[in-house]
């Protein structure tokens, strides 16, 4: 009896260790496929290198990278700036007389001609001058006529030498009046229309862009208003503005390259350089002013932006500089995270030289040519710290 159960027992053992394997062959054979991507997923982590981590191809999307050019190093800190028209290049068009806009002959936007008419206006105040030239070209023909007829009178005797001396010096007054006349008419910068009396059109001085109009058909323009009725600008140049503290005075000069950034393109640096120092320091501020020429050839940037302005030289150390958005701070240090991979980054520790607005200038642990994520960097430090756990 005893015998039969040890058989039984030893059968039961057997059956129960034979269904065992034969559950694991099966559940092998078609295991999920969510379970395979995990140990997939898992491998590849393990695979990685320390220090590196590895995402999946779908985050990738979140991440960018870019290439670093070299920078020469900045001498001051970044200063607030603001950029301005190029006055070189800018004319503020008012109106010359007292009148009303009976119409508009250029936009915001329009590329115009030196002497294009920008606008239509019915001044008194022109007609007065226009009637004021004509009466003394008219008295300046009359006079001359009479001088003539006084030489004449003179050779033949019959007038005595000082009524022709005075008939002449009377011609010579009304040439004069007429030049007179003439010019002002001419120094109300406008063009007359012809047949129209009191009615001119208010021409451009120069030719480039119009920025700005400050004016409407009906309305009434004076010339002591204080504003200008149109602004005509090169918007392909303009200035940065720089107030530059006592201080850093000394390492700024003329010729000087200068790197501006703008809020409206974070990440983006533009080129200037240094065309005017001042000559005095302001006693409120301790400051001195100092210009930048800006080329804006895509018109990226506009007139009256604020700026943040750091001097450099050429000829100093090349340096990288980095977006901030793309700096990690563990305690003292920084970090960022460069490309080893398709799929696979490398946190790197990184010396700032200089912290900017925008930018931080690194002075160890990246190079020029060095490819580094510009976007992301939380994302991938998440995962780090996830594969460190």
């Amino acid at each position: 009896m005893k015998a039969k159960q040890a058989i039984g027992l030893t059968l039961t053992v057997i059956a129960a260790a034979g269904a065992g394997w034969f559950s694991a062959s099966v559940l092998s054979k078609h295991k999920p496929s969510a379970v395979k991507v995990a140990e997939s997923e898992a491998s590849k982590q393990k695979s990685a290198k320390p220090g590196e981590v590895t995402v999946q191809d779908s985050q990738l999307t979140a991440l960018k990278t870019a290439t670093l050019k070299a920078w020469p190093e900045s001498v001051t800190d970044s200063l607030n700036g603001k950029i301005v028209y190029d006055e070189d290049r800018t004319a503020r068009v008012e109106t010359p007389v007292a009148g009303r806009v009976t119409r508009i002959l250029a936009d915001i936007g329009d590329t115009v001609a030196k002497g294009q008419a920008l606008a239509e206006l019915d001044s008194p105040d022109f007609a007065s001058a226009q009637a004021d030239f004509q009466k003394a070209t008219a008295d300046q023909t009359m006079k001359e006529l009479a001088w003539h007829r006084a030489q004449t009178l003179l050779q033949h005797e019959v007038i005595a030498a000082r009524d022709a001396e005075a008939a002449k010096a009377d011609f010579l007054q009304a040439q004069a009046e007429t030049t007179r006349a003439r010019e002002k008419v001419r120094n109300l910068h406008g063009l007359m229309i012809s047949g129209t009396p009191g009615q001119f059109r208010l021409v451009s001085p120069l030719s480039g862009r119009l920025a700005a109009r400050q004016v409407n058909p009906g309305m009434e323009a004076k010339p002591d208003s204080g504003s200008a009725l149109f602004i005509v600008t090169d918007p392909t140049k303009l200035w940065v503005l720089v107030d530059v503290p006592e201080a850093d005075i000394g390492k700024v000069f003329v010729g000087q390259h200068a790197t501006v950034e703008v809020q409206a393109y974070p990440g983006k640096l533009f080129d200037a350089t240094v065309t005017r120092v001042g000559l005095a320091v302001d006693p409120d501020t301790r400051r001195i002013p100092v210009r930048c020429a800006l080329n804006n050839t895509d018109l990226s940037l506009k007139p009256d932006m604020f700026a943040k302005v750091a001097f450099s030289d050429r000829d100093a150390t090349q340096i990288v500089r980095v977006p901030n958005q793309s700096l990690l701070t563990d305690g003292l240090y920084s970090s960022v995270f460069v490309p080893t991979g398709s799929n696979t980054f490398r946190k790197l520790k990184v010396q700032l030289l200089r912290r900017g607005a925008d930018f931080s200038e690194v002075s160890e642990g990246l190079k020029p040519g060095d490819n580094l994520v510009v976007e992301g960097a939380l994302l991938l430090n998440s995962e780090a710290a996830n594969d460190a756990q």
